[in-house]
């Protein structure tokens, strides 16, 4: 988990805008997921996002 965090980390610095002197922002944070199934017991998950405000892909 450590390496997958530096390499989301250092791809927000990396592919920040450059021509900006405005600090990097990244926000980490846990998504409550409930379960999508009725069948046994509710117990629900959790998932992270990592949101910067970098210039992101273009698709």
């Amino acid at each position: 988990m450590t390496h997958i965090f530096e390499n989301l980390f250092r791809n927000a610095i990396e592919h920040s805008d450059a021509t900006t002197d405005d600090p990097v922002t990244i926000r980490i944070g846990l998504n409550n997921v409930m379960p999508t199934t009725t069948r046994g017991t509710p117990t629900g998950s959790f998932s992270f996002y990592v949101e910067d405000d970098g210039p992101g892909s273009h698709q």
